[in-house]
């Protein structure tokens, strides 16, 4: 209980990243589960990042390569799929969301957020 208080309230403090935002539609449009939907997106979201971003989230984690990281992932939750034109719309969403697009520690260009919601 004491975590998901501190954790709400980090939350509150600084907002939440990209892929989080994404999983929403997921979640609420196809039923997945909140925290797979986040993972659903996260590999894309990485691979996007400065290297050091991505070196130093491999060694939190424990993963040698996004694609380590990925293939967990599905491991753990499997790999729904997901209509390309839900994706485009989450991509949409995304894009225009400026407030949540000015915390990513790299530029998103519809293009790149193609990549990240995995239609490219």
């Amino acid at each position: 209980m004491t975590a998901s208080a501190i954790a709400g309230m980090s939350i509150a403090q600084s907002g939440t990243a990209l892929p989080h935002m994404l999983s929403y539609m997921l979640t609420y449009d196809l039923g997945m589960p909140h925290g797979k939907a986040c993972g659903f997106f996260l590999s894309g979201y990485l691979r996007e990042a400065p290297t050091e971003m991505i070196e130093n989230v491999l060694t939190w984690t424990g993963f040698s390569s996004v694609d380590e990281m990925e293939e967990f992932y599905q491991a753990i939750c499997g790999r729904d799929d997901v209509d390309p034109e839900v994706l485009r719309q989450d991509a949409a969403r995304g894009l225009a969301d400026t407030a949540r697009l000015a915390k990513v520690p790299y530029p998103v260009t519809e293009e790149v957020m193609y990549r990240i919601v995995g239609l490219v």
